[in-house]
């Protein structure tokens, strides 16, 4: 948000988690300059995570999730799925 702050609002296991539970509220709904960020990480580790990515463009997203296609973590079409709903989301989120 404008002043600093963050608000987490959620945890999700799976791409389809996260389009089901995580993206189902628009972001339009959010506070006044508040902009979705997305991290990755690998789940019960310690460690960094694989990357951040902000609206709009959420830019190398789609490359990063390559690399979890290609080792059968991601399907393509949860990995294409997901890549269209945050360009729906911040479409909304702009028009709002």
């Amino acid at each position: 948000m404008r002043d600093g702050s963050s608000h987490v609002k959620g945890v999700y296991t799976s791409i389809p988690n996260l389009l089901q539970k995580g993206l189902n509220v628009p972001i339009a709904d959010h506070a006044e300059g508040a902009r979705l960020r997305l991290t990755l990480m690998k789940l019960d580790c310690d460690s960094e995570p694989f990357g951040t990515w902000t609206e709009p463009d959420f830019d190398g997203l789609a490359q990063c999730l390559e690399g979890f296609v290609r080792t059968d973590e991601f399907s393509k079409d949860q990995c294409q799925a997901l890549m269209a709903a945050l360009d729906q989301a911040t479409k909304v989120a702009r028009a709002a």
